[in-house]
């Protein structure tokens, strides 16, 4: 398996709507997930959430709709209240875990992962659904695909190595040293 390469893909170019939403939401997942191994408690949740707006913007433009912060940052209030209850506790939890010493932020990597990437199907599907006017899921349907959602992304974060984590830490360096 090759490692993660956090970099625009050409998928991200070119490609149908499905792959290219999915590349920019694996992509996300990763820099949050290596975001999360920074070990004070909560610090994590200022980086990831800028992450995740920008995912939410880049998804939205691909199904077509015009994007800003103030749009992506109500989408994404939107989406939270379809999976609030697992995104809060999963957040306080996160956090209490970097109280371990040492591996704390590594047991929240792959909790981050899978959210992020929960997150970004849903806003997928969400802007999908806007656009074709597709059926709501119904509640029990909405339960079993973000279970699924979460177990595939917690699968995928198990699989990840070490590399994967440095070259997206060194990438996401780069671009803070760009900023200042």
């Amino acid at each position: 398996m090759q490692p993660y390469q956090p970099e625009v893909t050409v998928l991200d170019l070119i490609g149908d709507e499905h792959e290219r939403a999915r590349s920019i939401t694996e992509r996300s997942s990763l820099w949050c997930a290596a975001v999360s191994i920074e070990p004070i408690p909560w610090l994590d949740l200022a980086v990831q959430l800028p992450i995740q707006l920008r995912m939410v913007m880049e998804i939205g433009k691909i199904y077509g709709f015009e994007m800003n912060s103030a749009r992506a940052h109500k989408v994404l209030l939107e989406l939270t209240g379809v999976v609030a209850y697992s995104y809060v506790t999963r957040n306080v939890a996160r956090g209490f875990l970097k109280f371990i010493p040492g591996v704390g932020g590594l047991l929240n990597a792959p909790i981050t992962y899978a959210g992020t990437y929960t997150l970004g199907h849903v806003a997928e599907r969400y802007f999908r659904s806007k656009r074709e006017d597709l059926p709501a899921l119904s509640s029990e349907e909405r339960r079993e695909w973000l279970t699924a959602l979460t177990n595939e992304g917690k699968r995928i974060a198990r699989n990840l190595r070490p590399e994967d984590f440095k070259r997206t830490l060194e990438m996401l360096g780069k671009m803070r040293r760009k900023v200042n």
